[in-house]
C-alpha cells in the first residue's frame, strides 16, 4: 500500500461563521505488480494532532451512503477516498491573516485481511498532512515577534538508473506576522533530519543574507533548502512503491511566539531509485 503525497491544506473560516469545511481528496495505491484482482484496502486519518473531531472517516464511495473506508484494489492500480474536514471556530484562535494555526492530520493505508500483511516498505503507508486554520472572527492581536514558516509541499527525487546520486532544492519560506514592523526581525531556520538519512538534508540559505534573513512586519523571504538523496540510502520495492522519511524545518525568531503551531514544518521526502529496478 502507498498513501500517496497530498499538499497540505488551508482552511479560513469567514467573518460570521462558526464553521468552515473542505474535502481532502486522497490517492491510496496497491504498489504490488502481480496483475491480479488486488485485495481490500483501509484508509484511517488520526486528528488528534487537532483536537478530534476535524477529519471524517474516509469514504472511497460516495455516492453509497455512508462512510466506505475499505475498498480492494487491484494490482498496480490507485483508488481516491474523500475526507471530509470540518473546523469549528471556537476550537482554534488564530494570531492573525499572515499567522495560520497549525495542526497535523495523519494518514494510514493498510491491508483489510485477516492476520494483516507484510509490506516490504511500510514507510510510505502513512502520510502527515498539515492543516492551516485561518479564523477571521478572531481580531488581529499585536503581540510581537509572530515568526512564521509555511508549509511545505512534498518533495519527489528519482535516482535514474546509472546515477549515485540526485539533487533537488526545497524552497522553505519564513515569516515575519507583526505586521508593520520595521526594519523586521531577524529569522533563521533550524532542519532536522527526522526520518530521513543524515546528509540526505542540508541547510537552509537566504539570498544575500546566508543563514539568517531580516524579515519586515507582514512579509515573507523565500530560502533554498539543498536535498541530496544518494542511492545508497535508498530501497526501493519497484517503481511504484518509494521511500518515503519525513524531516522537518523550523523558523527561528526572537521569540516570545504567541502561537508557536506553525513555527515548525514537515517536509515529505519520497525517493526512488530505479537502479534497484
Amino acid at each position: 500500500m502507498v498513501v500517496r503525497p497530498v499538499n497540505p491544506v488551508t482552511i479560513a473560516i469567514p467573518a460570521g461563521r462558526l464553521t468552515a469545511t473542505k474535502i481532502l481528496r486522497v490517492r491510496v495505491r496497491n504498489a504490488d505488480l502481480t496483475h491480479t484482482i488486488g485485495y481490500p484496502v483501509q484508509l484511517a486519518v488520526d486528528d488528534s494532532n487537532c483536537g478530534g473531531g476535524v477529519a471524517a472517516t474516509p469514504d472511497f464511495q460516495s455516492a453509497t451512503p455512508g462512510a466506505q473506508n475499505i475498498i480492494t484494489i487491484a494490482d498496480g492500480s490507485m483508488k481516491t477516498a474523500r475526507v471530509l474536514l470540518t473546523v469549528n471556530a471556537g476550537a482554534f484562535i488564530t494570531f492573525n491573516r499572515n499567522a495560520p494555526h497549525r495542526c497535523t492530520l495523519m494518514l494510514t493505508a493498510s491491508a483489510a485481511l485477516p492476520g494483516g500483511s507484510t509490506d516490504p516498505m511500510p514507510s510510505n503507508n502513512t502520510l502527515p498532512v498539515e492543516l492551516n486554520i485561518i479564523d477571521h472572527n478572531d481580531p488581529s492581536q499585536i503581540a510581537v515577534h509572530e515568526t512564521t514558516i509555511t508549509s511545505l509541499k512534498p518533495a519527489a527525487v528519482t535516482i535514474v538508473a546509472g546515477q549515485t546520486v540526485k539533487g533537488k532544492n526545497a524552497r522553505p519560506k519564513v515569516g515575519n506576522a507583526d505586521a508593520g514592523e520595521v526594519p523586521g526581525d531577524l529569522i533563521a531556520t533550524v532542519v532536522a533530519d527526522g526520518t530521513c538519512s543524515p546528509g540526505m538534508v542540508g541547510t537552509v540559505s537566504f539570498p544575500g543574507s546566508g543563514s539568517h534573513a531580516t524579515v519586515a512586519g507582514g512579509a515573507n523571504k523565500v530560502g533554498t533548502l539543498p536535498l541530496s538523496v544518494t542511492s545508497s540510502q535508498v530501497h526501493t520495492p519497484n517503481k511504484l512503491s518509494p521511500q518515503r522519511c519525513v524531516a522537518t524545518v523550523s523558523a527561528a525568531g526572537p521569540g516570545g511566539d504567541s502561537d508557536g503551531s506553525n513555527n515548525t514544518t514537515q517536509l515529505v521526502i519520497d525517493a526512488l531509485d530505479k537502479n534497484d529496478y
